[in-house]
């Protein structure tokens, strides 16, 4: 009977081994799994910068390695007789580390000329237009160019920008019987040129497109005869578009031109248009700033006039 006893302790002892051995087992996986769940994957989201008129600051999130930027540059309004721009795009996949700190900047439109003077180039590197000029006194002046967006990595300086979409240029104003100019659309490899007069007409002409290498020349200013000269534009720079051209002083007549675009190189400013027996000359329309994608980027691209008319905007994806 003992014997017995014995063997079925035995056997209670195996089963009880074999549960702990089973359970033993189990219980590792179980943790392990437990541990797997709780890390997890880094939110997804987006950020949208609108104009301020400063710089503006995008922290990178806590396990975040990429940003897709979206970046529009700013055009130049349109009014009565005085045509209008859009801005480009630019957009491209960058590498960041957490914390990191990016600077934005949002284009500003350019501005109409006031009584007396061209309108001011928008934000972030519009170029001003030129003064006009009607029978010796100061004329509502060409529009000013408008600013570009940008993104800048590693600082804040021209040369940290990693996106740029430029900005649109500004139209001439036509002070008589002979239309202005218009401004070239920002944005693409290279801006798009001002439209003007042709040289040796009464209306100034179209400032050329910001390109990758160096900013747009200035549009020829117009003239007819030898007392009628107008004023040339002036070149558009690194980040910067040039100034247009004021109306001819001498001669007590002429257009202002539109300011150049801003961009990784800015459009050149507008000529300005001259008088003649019949009438007095608009002036030419700034040319588009250029935009720009950094090699380092990916899915990169930049697409002139695709931007907006009015102020820029940026958005920064993770």
């Amino acid at each position: 009977m003992r014997l017995s006893t014995f063997a079925w302790r035995g056997a209670c002892a195996g089963v009880a081994a074999a549960l702990l051995a089973a359970c033993g087992q189990v219980s590792g996986p179980l943790v392990a799994r437990s541990a797997i769940s709780q890390v997890r994957a880094p939110a997804t989201g987006h950020h949208k910068f609108r104009y301020t008129g400063g710089e503006q600051f995008f922290t990178v999130p806590a396990g975040i390695t990429h940003v897709r930027i979206v970046a529009q540059g700013a055009g130049t309004p349109a009014a009565t007789y005085i045509p209008g721009s859009r801005g480009g795009t630019a957009e491209g996949t960058i590498t960041v580390t957490p914390g990191e700190k990016l600077a934005v900047f949002v284009g500003g439109k350019g501005l109409l000329g006031a009584n007396g003077g061209g309108g001011l180039g928008g934000f972030n590197g519009g170029g001003d237009g030129g003064k006009g000029v009607y029978m010796g006194s100061n004329s509502n002046g060409g529009t000013g160019g408008g600013g570009a967006s940008d993104v800048r990595q590693g600082g804040d300086a021209l040369t940290n920008r990693v996106v740029v979409a430029g900005g649109g240029g500004g139209g001439g104003i036509a002070v008589g019987f002979y239309g202005a100019g218009v401004g070239g659309e920002g944005g693409g490899n290279i801006g798009q040129n001002g439209r003007g007069g042709y040289p040796g007409g009464v209306i100034g002409g179209g400032g050329y497109g910001g390109t990758q290498r160096k900013g747009g020349k200035g549009g020829l200013g117009a003239h007819f005869g030898s007392s009628s000269q107008g004023a040339h534009g002036y070149r558009g720079r690194l980040g910067r578009g040039g100034a247009g051209g004021p109306g001819y002083t001498k001669s007590g007549y002429g257009g202002g031109g539109g300011g150049g675009g801003g961009g990784y190189y800015g459009g050149g400013g507008g000529g300005s248009g001259s008088n003649r027996t019949s009438g007095v000359g608009g002036g030419g329309g700034g040319g588009g700033g250029s935009g720009y994608v950094t090699p380092r980027a990916t899915h990169a691209k930049t697409i002139q006039g695709a931007g907006s008319p009015k102020n820029g905007r940026v958005e920064i994806f993770w």
